[in-house]
This record gives structure tokens, C-alpha cells and sequence, in this order.
């Protein structure tokens, strides 16, 4: 395994542990710690997103790579990576563009959880009702 998909894979099992954060009663809503905690975990698995495309496309490895059964089975690999990551960024963007939700309120942090919640809630009833009519 090279190093992109060590942190692609990385990064994927770092999903249930923001999970943990945001559903655990352990740190203090109060005072914005879950909060704060789930931002930062949020924002180094983003980082670690820009570190392992950079790093993939400064080597291009596939494409120096010969005719093969690897190199098919790499490209499959990253076919179904990108699959991931447009189905897990979609409701992002129904977030952004539909529901136009572009900033969060520094006071009342507990109320941007509950207007999250529900956005997303509202963006899988539309993906729903998107799959359900095509």
C-alpha cells in the first residue's frame, strides 16, 4: 500500500471517531468542547484529504505504471475512492447551494449543531426524493 492510501485509509477510519465526539456525553457541550473537538478532527482529516492528492499527483504513479493487472486494479481502486468521496460530499453540497447555509454563529454553539443536524436531515429527504422521482 503507498503512502496516499495509507492516509486516505487513515482518514476513513477516523469517521467513527468523529461519530464518538459528536455522540458522546464524555466532553462538555456546554462551554463548545464537542464542538471544538469534532471542528478539529473535521478540519485535519480535510488537511490530510489536500496531502494525499498532492502527493498522489506529484508522483503519478499509475500513470508511469505498465499495461497490467495492477495497474487495472489500482485505477479500480481509485475509481471506487472517488465514487466515496462524491457520495459522502453531496449532502455538503445541498447544504451550501440549496439550503444556502454558508456561515456558523459564534455565540449559541449548541444552535449550529441543531441547525447541522437538521440541514443534513433535510439534504438525505432530498436525496431521497431525488432517487425516489428519477
Amino acid at each position: 500500500m503507498n503512502l496516499p492510501n495509507s492516509i486516505t485509509l487513515i482518514r476513513i477510519c477516523s469517521i467513527p471517531l468523529l461519530i464518538w465526539v459528536l455522540s458522546s456525553s464524555r466532553f462538555s457541550s456546554v462551554h463548545g468542547e464537542k464542538e471544538l473537538l469534532a471542528s478539529a478532527l473535521f478540519i485535519a482529516a480535510s488537511i490530510t484529504d489536500g496531502i494525499d492528492g498532492y502527493i498522489a499527483r506529484k508522483r503519478g504513479q499509475i500513470k508511469t505504471m505498465k499495461e497490467g493487472v495492477e495497474k487495472e486494479r489500482l485505477q479500480a481502486v481509485e475509481k471506487t475512492k472517488a465514487s466515496v468521496r462524491a457520495f459522502v460530499e453531496h449532502p455538503f453540497h445541498i447544504v451550501k447551494n440549496l439550503f444556502r447555509h454558508r456561515k456558523v454563529r459564534y455565540r449559541g454553539l449548541a444552535k449550529n449543531g441543531h441547525q447541522l443536524y437538521t440541514l443534513f436531515g433535510l439534504a438525505n429527504v432530498v436525496i431521497g426524493a431525488r432517487a425516489v422521482t428519477a
